[in-house]
């Protein structure tokens, strides 16, 4: 994940409590918060962090079950199995094994959206995607920030800040097919947000099954195959697809 700033433990608690009053359905915790692992249904969580208490725990408990759900709907997954989460001090933001682990820097586990979530449970129920901007694209798109704003939405704002600053958008799409065709994938913020959007896209252009056919052409085959099992997959044209999202990012020129 890109690199996160600090933000003061209550404002993110707060954060936090919202985003669950909003959704009630939220998995019953299965232990006290003050046992050493905690236990939800679906998350063992380990923490070596004076910072967390027990009512942070269980609000750490709470937040990851809602963020399971919600990432089971949006990929049309059943994930019902349990991962274990590591909070500590001594790792770098966030990332996650291709076992059912998930470690989280303290500053990063009050603010997640459930990016490493969904790459566990698009590893654990598809395979292992070899092409970056695929895989990354799934997990961005999938992840649910406590404003509730889409993946498609966040860019397409951003988007328009750039352009206003002199980017150039078509630049940005030749950018997007090299990600795609030579997994030419550096790990920038934008190309996160660039994949989240781009994938965002085509699940709302094609569904989600069409998603996650292209996601599996890339398992156990060249990243680069992304490129040439787009058009068997989408039945359009890379270029045409890429066309169409420049022009949902921008609106239909005037003439």
């Amino acid at each position: 994940m890109p690199k996160t700033t600090r933000i003061p433990q209550p404002i993110l608690l707060a954060a936090i409590l919202l985003a669950l009053i909003v959704r009630c359905d939220v998995t019953v915790l299965t232990e006290d918060p003050s046992d050493s692992p905690y236990r939800t249904k679906h998350f063992t969580i380990y923490s070596d962090s004076p910072y967390f208490g027990p009512d942070d725990l269980e609000l750490v408990g709470m937040r990851k079950e809602y963020l399971l759900g919600r990432i089971n709907e949006y990929l049309g997954t059943r994930y019902d199995r349990m991962i274990e989460v590591f909070i500590t001090d001594t790792t770098v933001n966030s990332h996650v094994h291709l076992t059912e682990q998930v470690w989280e820097h303290t500053d990063y586990v009050l603010v997640d959206d459930g990016h490493e979530i969904a790459h566990v449970v698009s590893f654990q129920e598809w395979g292992y995607c070899q092409s970056s901007i695929i895989k990354e694209g799934i997990a961005v798109a999938a992840s649910v920030p406590v404003d509730g704003s889409s993946t498609l939405q966040r860019f397409r704002s951003t988007l328009a800040g750039a352009r206003c600053g002199g980017a150039d958008i078509d630049n940005d799409m030749y950018e997007l097919r090299k990600d795609i065709t030579n997994n030419a994938w550096d790990g920038t913020w934008w190309e996160y947000m660039r994949a989240g959007a781009f994938v965002q896209f085509l699940r709302e252009q094609f569904g989600m099954d069409a998603v996650k056919a292209w996601y599996q052409s890339c398992v156990g085959t060249s990243p680069g195959n992304a490129g040439d099992s787009f058009r068997t997959v989408f039945g359009v044209r890379l270029d045409d697809a890429i066309a169409r999202f420049k022009t949902e990012l921008v609106g239909t020129p005037r003439t």
